[in-house]
């Protein structure tokens, strides 16, 4: 076996196109070992535990998953075309990975560790949202308060858009009709 050392990105490669081909429970030290042609110390090296590699997979798979989906969208100034936009092409990504992944992604236990990540990269997510809720100029300043802030929002709208994911609905227009009827109407 060779036991040269590889990179982590093709560690994590290689466990993402089992779990594409198979399922995420399918992936194990040894198999990713096995397809690198390295030995499973060499896995150790870069991933102490079996749950740092499924977090590092699960983390590619977000990543890729709203990849490019922002990118020219973030010249959209109104916020609603842009959630459209974006809704639209994450469900596009995410249809390529949907039976083997949604569901087992939220039943997987990946400690608390885990957890952090997976919160640190949605916080990125809502950033960019938020960058584009307070550069959209057609939106009503009055409509904000105490109690209905512009973080509460994006919230509220990320919440929905992974619920919306996770039903497999195509589109998203009552969430965007109910934030033109909030946000621009008087």
């Amino acid at each position: 076996m060779n036991t040269n050392v590889t990179s982590r990105e093709a560690l994590v490669t290689a466990a993402r196109e089992i779990a594409l081909a198979e399922s995420l429970s399918k992936i194990s030290i040894r198999r990713i070992a096995t397809v690198c042609g390295i030995s499973v110390g060499a896995i150790y090296n870069y991933f102490p535990t079996k749950s740092e590699l499924m977090i590092a997979v699960i983390e590619d798979f977000w990543r890729s998953a709203f990849h490019g989906v922002g990118d020219d969208l973030f010249k959209e100034k109104n916020f609603c075309l842009f959630i459209k936009g974006v809704y639209e092409r994450l469900y596009c990504n995410v249809q390529e990975v949907y039976e083997s992944w949604l569901e087992e992604i939220t039943r997987l236990d990946l400690g608390q560790s885990g957890k952090e990540q997976e919160a640190r990269h949605f916080e990125h997510i809502k950033k960019g949202l938020l960058k584009v809720l307070e550069n959209d100029d057609a939106i009503r300043q009055d409509v904000w308060n105490d109690q209905f802030t512009k973080t509460g929002l994006i919230d509220f709208v990320f919440d929905n858009l992974l619920l919306l994911m996770g039903k497999r609905e195509k589109e998203c227009c009552f969430l965007t009709q109910m934030l033109e009827q909030v946000l621009y109407r008087e």
